[in-house]
């Protein structure tokens, strides 16, 4: 009988946040002024779709989407027959799920194109959400076509601008 095998394909180290961290509020009202550019939630399942990854509707939870330059904001709310598993999680993954789709915002696929994520440099967590998440994204690094990946920064935040999460240093690329 052979031993299976494991693939390491990630690693993390999880360390308590010191206690003067900076945990940035956030204003829906000022990000709105900045991302202006309506992108309907079904643009963005579309964007998915053509990279051949059908979410079903429990992964289908933004509201809307916004773009300024370089920027998105999203907007997503958990349904009520999900409700009940929130407390199970930090985050619902659903619902962190449906703020990572945000980032299909600065994705232009070709049909049969993949782009996934590949590496993250930081993930701090502030806070428990409650059924309403945004998520303010914002373009670090894009090498222009024929690049084939890109580098964001996500901060997901309640409405009320009380910090959720930050992940900094999510790259993407294009997989064959």
């Amino acid at each position: 009988q052979q031993t299976p095998t494991w693939t390491q394909h990630a690693s993390a180290s999880i360390v308590p946040l010191p206690d003067d961290e900076l945990r940035r509020s956030f204003s829906l009202d000022e990000l709105s002024v900045r991302c202006i550019e309506p992108l309907a939630p079904e643009e963005i399942n579309g964007r998915i779709a053509e990279q051949g990854l059908q979410y079903g509707p429990a992964f289908r939870l933004l509201q809307q989407v916004r773009c300024g330059t370089n920027e998105a904001l999203g907007e997503a709310e958990l349904p009520n027959e999900l409700e009940q598993e929130a407390p199970n999680h930090h985050i619902h993954p659903a619902l962190m799920d449906t703020c990572l789709q945000t980032t299909a915002a600065f994705i232009k696929t070709r049909p049969g194109m993949v782009v996934l994520p590949t590496n993250l440099d930081r993930f701090d967590v502030f806070s428990k959400p409650a059924d309403r998440l945004c998520s303010y994204v914002r373009l670090c690094e894009s090498n222009e076509p024929p690049s084939r990946s890109f580098t964001v920064d996500i901060d997901l935040f309640a409405p009320d601008g009380e910090p959720v999460a930050r992940l900094e240093g999510l790259r993407f690329q294009q997989i064959d």
